[in-house]
């Protein structure tokens, strides 16, 4: 099930039955965003006051990375926007810190600008096993945790979250794709990121060089449209695009067009 959300100024997203459970409340810091890190990198939790019975965790992801800018005060700016949610549904948020250097999250990402962490790479570690690193650190704060999680991403982190969809859909719960601008089409004939088609290559990252290689299996595809997703374009979101494969004029125009074959 997909629906597209066209919508102007603040972006107000509900997400039904979101809560999360008393975990381990002598473990974690309720109310206040903390800055944490693991071998695959680091991101950003919010645990909040209110509490209830079932852990359920979104994930939230932001988009490239800008000069000046770092992974980590991006995934502030967009944690800091869940915040009043959070308090008022009990769910537990994080966002990950896709790195330029690790996920290729700025505009120099190794292969072309569809790949690193929007196509479900990384340096060491994968953008997707990076994701689960994360969320799987519930399931021993939680022993009824079943690791399945809502995502919601912008722009490329909408790219990476659409990725992430097609190829482990039995994590999620649902998916909010916010501009994403590249869809996972399941076309057998073109190239992942962009469709279906087994793909296999050599990517440079830094001085060293890494084989991607990703193949796929139809039936989580077919699990993955199953799933809610909703696409939110803003109206005024009519900058033209670059020549890539899928793209048309706008983001807005390509979305309407991705959505209506589906």
């Amino acid at each position: 099930m997909m629906k597209q959300v066209r919508c102007s100024g603040t972006l107000i997203f509900i997400f039904m039955a979101l809560t999360c459970s008393d975990v381990a409340a002598q473990r974690v810091q309720r109310g206040v965003v903390t800055e944490e890190r693991i071998e695959a990198g680091e991101f950003l939790q919010y645990v909040p006051n209110k509490r209830s019975r079932v852990t359920n965790v979104l994930v939230i992801c932001h988009g490239s990375i800008s000069d000046g800018n770092t992974a980590l005060q991006s995934a502030h700016t967009f944690i800091n926007r869940w915040l009043r949610f959070s308090e008022s549904t009990g769910v537990v948020l994080v966002a990950p810190a896709f790195d330029v250097e690790n996920y290729a999250s700025g505009e120099d990402a190794p292969g072309g600008s569809a790949w690193g962490y929007r196509a479900l790479d990384g340096r060491t570690t994968t953008s997707d096993q990076f994701v689960h690193m994360i969320v799987d650190r519930f399931k021993t704060l939680d022993r009824k945790y079943d690791g399945k999680f809502y995502l919601y991403g912008h722009s490329a982190g909408a790219q990476f979250a659409n990725h992430y969809l097609v190829v482990h859909p039995e994590r999620l719960h649902g998916v909010v794709l916010s501009a994403p601008a590249i869809y996972a089409m399941p076309d057998p004939d073109t190239g992942w990121p962009a469709g279906m088609k087994p793909r296999k290559r050599t990517l440079q990252w830094g001085d060293k060089s890494k084989e991607f290689e990703i193949d796929h299996k139809l039936e989580t595809w077919v699990t993955a449209v199953q799933l809610p997703v909703a696409v939110v374009i803003g109206e005024a979101d009519t900058d033209r695009l670059s020549d890539q494969p899928q793209q048309g004029a706008t983001v807005l125009e390509f979305g309407n067009s991705r959505l209506s074959k589906n």
